[in-house]
């Protein structure tokens, strides 16, 4: 007999336990239900005492590389329409292996499309282009999805080692507004 029926034991002092267990067991949870039927003279009491587990498998905290830094929040950038300017971040953190950039964007009304285009800034504070964006057209730009508030770049190893090498990063587009930019 177990703990449960022990406690049953005690609190009635029975004259007939009877005792039904079960387990069920699934992907995520264990349960252990025991039935007690107990009888101490004309009473007669069922009870039944289910104790579910934990999830079986707790998923992993993230580590801490994984953890986004802000490298760049403020009044919201108006990328605009010309192509010439751009937002210029000069203290952009030493990257890890697999950094990715996330760059949380409106796409405002009035726009056929928003884009951006990313470069690292050289020793000589030239802009150079990156390589690492997927689904640049033939000018570099990458065409935001204006129903989606960030996008995310997942950056190559020669991008990391410019923008680590380099002064910063620049953010170039049209038609979008910049409030943060981030990395992990």
């Amino acid at each position: 007999m177990g703990a449960f029926a022990t406690a049953a034991i005690v609190a009635c002092t029975p004259e007939t336990v009877e005792e039904t267990p079960s387990l069920e067991v699934d992907k995520e949870s264990v349960s252990l239900t025991a039935k007690f039927t107990v009888t101490a003279g004309e009473l007669t009491k069922t009870v039944a005492v289910t104790q579910a587990a934990a999830e079986a498998q707790k998923p992993e905290p993230e580590p801490e590389s994984a953890v986004t830094e802000t490298i760049w929040e403020g009044e919201a950038y108006d990328l605009g329409t010309s192509w010439s300017g751009g937002l210029q971040i000069n203290s952009v953190p030493i990257l890890s292996e697999d950094a990715k950039i996330h760059v949380v964007y409106e796409a405002p009304a009035g726009f056929d499309y928003s884009q951006l285009k990313f470069c690292y800034i050289g020793q000589d504070w030239e802009w150079v282009q990156l390589t690492s964006p997927t689904g640049m057209n033939s000018d570099g730009c990458v065409t935001l999805d204006s129903n989606k508030t960030e996008y995310v770049l997942a950056l190559n190893d020669e991008d990391i080692a410019a923008i680590n090498a380099g002064k910063g990063m620049v953010i170039q587009g049209y038609g979008a507004v910049i409030t943060k930019v981030s990395y992990k």
